[in-house]
């Protein structure tokens, strides 16, 4: 089995979705289509805009710092959100891109501020 298979089927049993395809979205400016496991088990769909990938500081658990601009969320709104990486259950990484903040093509949006304070470690950011 070649090494990049065996990374694959490691992924599909280990974790929902790979932090490589995370990393990539940040670094090249993707949409990413997901599916998203609720709270209360529910399933919804959403496109995001990653910029950052990290720990949450009071969970630990790893989570994406991301623009959702489009789906279905609790508060109805378009805006800045963390998802759970282990709630993640589908991702598709879009060919769309962008090469700047998503703030700085709508001045509606608030802008994404590096070092987020909500995060206790960031691996990667935008």
């Amino acid at each position: 089995m070649s090494l990049s298979l065996k990374k694959i089927l490691n992924n599909l049993i280990l974790e929902s979705v790979s932090e490589t395809y995370i990393i990539d979205a940040i670094t090249n400016g993707n949409f990413v289509r997901i599916t998203y496991q609720e709270d209360n088990g529910n399933t919804t769909k959403r496109i995001i805009n990653p910029h950052a990938l990290g720990n949450d500081k009071r969970s630990g658990n790893r989570v994406v710092r991301a623009y959702q601009s489009f789906g279905n969320t609790k508060t109805g709104n378009a805006k800045w959100k963390y998802f759970r990486i282990d709630k993640i259950i589908k991702w598709e990484t879009l060919p769309t891109k962008i090469n700047k903040p998503i703030s700085d093509y709508d001045p509606s949006i608030p802008k994404y501020r590096k070092g987020d304070r909500t995060m206790g470690t960031v691996s990667k950011q935008k």
